[in-house]
């Protein structure tokens, strides 16, 4: 964290070692491009980008409010409504990086910031380290496989080529997460977390009782295993979802637990994967 000069604003700095690996220094290139190039609400800001001899300075605009689930998890009760304010916020946030040709590929509840602690939520997503450019047919370069294990989709783990959908499943995620406490994919460790993303069952458990049927409709469509058949971001957006749930009319208290349980699990057990593309 640093302080900028003249507004005396506190800033957020992520320090990144300067790799001789032309393939990892590509990935900080290509990170540093990206920040620098986006410009919307939902997005964390960057304000300038160091590149030294051993290590690149990103600076960016500091949040205070810790990750979505930090906070969902600190509050008492938390309703669908809300939920849908979330959601509507990071998928804006999508689209705009889309229609930029940016593929974020890492989208999980600790790359979504929140301003501040009160509802409802402000949010912007974060972390470009996984990002790439999708140029023309984004299947045939990325192929690699890449992002957390809990959120990837089913066609990175296959190797068979990917685009801005993956984005939108692990959007499906962060939303299945949110409303139930729990992951649609879970287990101990990532192979049996890969073979459940491949199987593509998505079930609801008892803590989606209280939950509207637009709701799981919507989470379903995000989460289908063939890419061509989820949604865009805008597709998902004017989704019925979002104009059906009135203000706190369902309200998710033991929901707060379970993300607070989810969170530090997840911590043990989430490694990331980054290589090739």
């Amino acid at each position: 964290m640093c302080t900028e000069r003249k507004s005396r604003e506190l800033r957020a700095v992520k320090i990144l070692d300067r790799s001789t690996e032309p393939r990892e220094l590509e990935f900080i290139r290509r990170e540093a491009k990206a920040m620098l190039s986006v410009r919307h609400p939902s997005i964390i800001r960057t304000f300038d980008v160091f590149d030294q001899r051993t290590k690149v300075s990103i600076v960016m605009e500091y949040l205070g409010g810790g990750d979505l689930f930090q906070v969902i998890a600190r509050n008492e009760s938390f309703s669908e409504a809300d939920a849908t304010h979330v959601m509507r916020n990071i998928l804006m946030g999508v689209e705009y990086l889309h229609k930029k040709g940016i593929v974020h590929r890492d989208i999980k509840p600790e790359n979504i910031l929140c301003a501040e602690r009160k509802f409802p939520l402000s949010v912007k997503i974060c972390d470009f380290g996984f990002v790439n450019f999708a140029d023309g047919d984004a299947s045939k370069t990325m192929k690699t496989v890449i992002g957390t294990p809990f959120y990837m989709a089913p066609e990175i783990i296959l190797k068979k080529g990917h685009g801005p959908p993956v984005d939108i499943f692990a959007c499906g995620v962060v939303c299945y997460a949110m409303l139930s406490g729990r992951l649609p994919f879970d287990a101990t460790d990532s192979l049996e977390v890969y073979r459940k993303i491949l199987t593509g069952s998505v079930m609801f458990h008892e803590e989606w009782n209280l939950i509207s049927k637009n709701a799981k409709n919507f989470v379903k469509l995000l989460l289908h295993p063939i890419p061509e058949s989820r949604p865009t971001a805008s597709a998902a957006l004017r989704h019925v979802w979002f104009d059906s749930v009135h203000y706190k009319e369902t309200c998710l208290v033991s929901n707060c637990q379970s993300l607070s349980q989810l969170k530090s699990r997840r911590i043990e057990n989430q490694d990331s994967k980054r290589s090739g593309d």
